[in-house]
């Protein structure tokens, strides 16, 4: 939101279901042009109103259930929110002739071995047969959900550092290199 704040813009509309993150959110840009939706991408209705009061030209999409064992542990969960709130939000998109629509993904979409690669690769395959585009992202450095702030809060506490394959290399970007991708 930031980042597209630099940009030209009349408004940038967030829709979360979490009430809590989209008041501060408000009160901590104090911009004008912003405004936080309170709303789910499951819902239709909710995007079909958001949709009726704003002309809107380009939807970034990164609404996800995004933790590996989150999704293993509640697969429905992510299957109502990656794969049919990706659904509805394309949709509702289509019928209100957006110019660009882009998913956030992840890397874990390539090859999925797990329900969150699997619920994102189904995701991109929406979006991408209404013609829209994806990006994908390995570990955005200090983003929710990211790695990093996984294990120093492991070493912080003194706790085993889990690493799936000690071999693996791990790419990472800044969440500005991140904004600049999607915008891009």
């Amino acid at each position: 939101v930031k980042r597209l704040l630099k940009e030209d813009v009349n408004k940038v509309i967030t829709l979360g279901r979490e009430e809590n993150k989209n008041f501060f959110l408000e009160r901590r840009l104090l911009d004008k042009r912003v405004q936080c939706i309170t709303g789910d991408i499951r819902d239709t209705t909710c995007l079909k109103n958001i949709f009726i009061e704003d002309d809107i030209d380009i939807v970034y999409h990164a609404a996800a259930m995004k933790h590996v064992s989150i999704c293993e542990k509640f697969p429905l969960e992510s299957v109502k929110t990656n794969i049919l709130g990706t659904y509805n939000l394309v949709e509702v998109a289509k019928e209100n002739e957006v110019k660009k629509f882009i998913t956030v993904s992840t890397d874990k979409a390539v090859n999925p071995i797990n329900v969150l690669g699997s619920t994102k690769f189904l995701a991109e395959k929406i979006t991408t047969n209404a013609g829209f585009s994806c990006v994908r992202f390995g570990n955005v450095a200090n983003s929710k959900g990211s790695v990093v702030p996984a294990l120093i809060g492991d070493l912080l506490n003194s706790n085993p550092l889990n690493v799936t394959d000690p071999s693996v290399t791990r790419f990472i970007m800044r969440i500005s290199e991140a904004a600049d991708l999607v915008i891009d």
